[in-house]
């Protein structure tokens, strides 16, 4: 039986900057759509669980954070990964991030290489929970919770 391709849900209020993203992650292997504002975005998480949600912080009518302060009560969502991708680079908004359990928090214009990168970290921390036993080798997962910057 066929595996079900991880959901990424971007979140970003300018249209083509999401709709781009969404348009790559299916090469990558992933199943993407987009919302243009934290309030619709909240109401898709409702319709469909993320394995992982892409997220720009400043948004008009709800930015990140509180998207990401709401996002983490739902039932089934409190664990649920999320990656910052904006242009926001104050060390205050950083820590804002690691408040609320970014888990990774990543520059405009981003590397594609490097998003590809984080992508698939979180996705495996996804299947490694999802299984009890995980095999020799996999130490180094419990430290790919940091954040991180666009300079992976």
């Amino acid at each position: 039986m066929p595996r079900e391709r991880p959901y990424i849900l971007v979140v970003d209020d300018l249209a083509d900057a999401a709709d781009s993203l969404t348009a790559l992650l299916p090469y990558w292997g992933y199943d993407a759509s987009a919302c243009y504002d934290g309030v619709t975005a909240l109401e898709s998480v409702v319709r469909r669980q993320p394995s992982v949600v892409i997220l720009d912080i400043a948004m008009p009518r709800m930015n990140g954070f509180e998207f990401v302060a709401r996002l983490h009560k739902l039932r089934g969502c409190e664990l649920t990964s999320v990656v910052a991708l904006t242009g926001v680079t104050a060390e205050v908004q950083i820590a804002r991030a690691r408040e609320l359990r970014i888990d990774r928090f990543l520059f405009k214009p981003v590397d594609p290489v490097a998003l590809q990168r984080v992508l698939a970290e979180l996705v495996q921390d996804l299947e490694f929970t999802e299984c009890p036993i995980h095999p020799i080798g996999t130490s180094e997962l419990s430290s790919s919770h940091s954040l991180v910057s666009s300079e992976l």
